[in-house]
């Protein structure tokens, strides 16, 4: 289970990255020039799959009626479901 909660922090850290690069587009920072191709790739080309499949073992966990299911903090959940309506909404825009 602790692999579980591993997958959900690194989802969480890449929807970070997924906000920074959706934000770049539109603010152009001249200061991270140098790790933007980085929030670019995790953001947009694997924050998608990874969130996706975040929210898919979410919704399972809370479908079934697994005993631990409150090993990840239901904040995590929450804002990786807000980042997927976002990324879906900016993808399909």
């Amino acid at each position: 289970m602790r692999n579980l909660l591993f997958f959900f922090r690194l989802t969480v850290i890449v929807n970070g990255c997924f906000i920074l690069s959706a934000l770049h587009e539109y603010f152009h920072w001249t200061f991270i020039r140098d790790i933007t191709p980085t929030f670019l790739v995790l953001g947009l080309g694997i924050g998608v799959f990874l969130n996706a499949a975040a929210n898919i073992i979410s919704a399972v966990l809370l479908l079934s009626r697994y005993s631990q299911k409150n090993l990840i903090p239901k904040w995590m959940i929450f804002f990786n479901f807000l980042v997927l309506i976002a990324q879906l909404i900016y993808l399909f825009s």
